[in-house]
């Protein structure tokens, strides 16, 4: 039989008296602590009798929401992966379009100077401006996507990176990734990691 609100409200009126008396008690003698200890037994088997009527009203509900959670996890695991496949083939395409674009800048902007084949400021200015850039916002029926440049990395000589000491004088001698990215965020690049960036989409 399931425990209803009514009784433990009832189960709340018996033991009120006993937490009253446990919260005014005095123990000045050996009596007095007796007392205290009778109390102290009565108050453990209240606390066990709430407890056990406490379980006895979530368990059936627990095993509702597993089994509510169970319907859903099939098909929320299936949109996580295809998120991350989605956000993925994003990321791929809008790296290497602003690769592309920052790429043809560069040639552009080792043109300028004097001489022959080079370029003045104002043409190499001009001739950026011209550069077809990846949009860094996209808007659809259904909502908006923007791109931002998120700085990664990866550990590519895990010797090299070994040899480096930290700001605690602590050497980098496994991989710790949360190490590295704080460097990172500091502005501090270490030896044997290479440091790259992703457009990464965020919605609007």
């Amino acid at each position: 039989m399931e425990t209803s609100e009514k009784e433990v409200q009832v189960l709340e009126k018996e033991i009120t008296p006993f937490i009253t008396k446990a919260q005014k008690i005095v123990i000045a003698n050996d009596k007095q602590l007796a007392s205290a200890s009778e109390m102290r037994s009565q108050l453990k088997a209240y606390e066990k009798l709430v407890t056990a009527k406490k379980e006895e009203a979530t368990k059936p509900l627990n095993l509702t929401l597993k089994n509510i959670r169970g319907w859903f996890k099939p098909i929320e695991d299936r949109i996580d992966e295809s998120m991350d496949m989605l956000n993925r083939a994003m990321i791929n395409y809008q790296t290497e379009q602003k690769r592309i674009a920052d790429e043809e800048a560069e040639k552009i902007a080792n043109r300028v100077g004097e001489g022959k084949g080079k370029l003045k400021t104002e043409t190499a200015i001009r001739k950026m401006g011209e550069i077809e850039k990846p949009s860094e916002k996209i808007t659809t029926v259904s909502g908006g996507t923007q791109f931002i440049t998120v700085k990664k990395f990866e550990v590519v000589d895990l010797e090299v990176l070994a040899t480096v000491r930290d700001k605690q004088g602590g050497f980098y001698i496994l991989a710790d990734e949360s190490r590295i990215r704080v460097a990172m965020k500091a502005g501090i690049e270490l030896p044997g990691v290479r440091y790259y960036t992703e457009e990464v989409p965020r919605n609007l």
